[in-house]
């Protein structure tokens, strides 16, 4: 639940000046209340709204309103399983092609 909303530190970007959003929120982990601070996505949110965050278990007060960040490690990896297995592909190809060449 959101128990305050406040905004970050100004700072300029290519439209002006801006600012991020962040909520003091807690939540319910490991038996007990926990307290963390959360960067707001863009959306409207206020105070008392009831809203789903993600946490680590070995650090309550680190929490974030999506998964992402075990999403994209799992994609990283995937993605270096995914072209590594391409690159030794086109090695076993290029030494095959290699020793075709001077058997021939």
């Amino acid at each position: 639940m959101i128990d305050q909303i406040r905004a970050g530190t100004p700072y300029e970007n290519q439209t002006g000046v801006s600012w991020d959003d962040y909520a003091h929120v807690h939540f319910q982990a490991q038996g007990g209340t926990a307290h963390a601070l959360v960067l707001l996505d863009g959306r409207t949110y206020h105070a008392g709204q009831v809203i789903t965050v993600y946490y680590s278990p070995h650090n309550l007060r680190y929490a974030q309103l999506s998964p992402s960040a075990k999403s994209s490690f799992t994609l990283d990896w995937g993605m270096i399983l995914l072209f590594g297995l391409f690159g030794v592909v086109f090695l076993v190809a290029a030494v095959i092609n290699l020793l075709s060449a001077r058997i021939s």
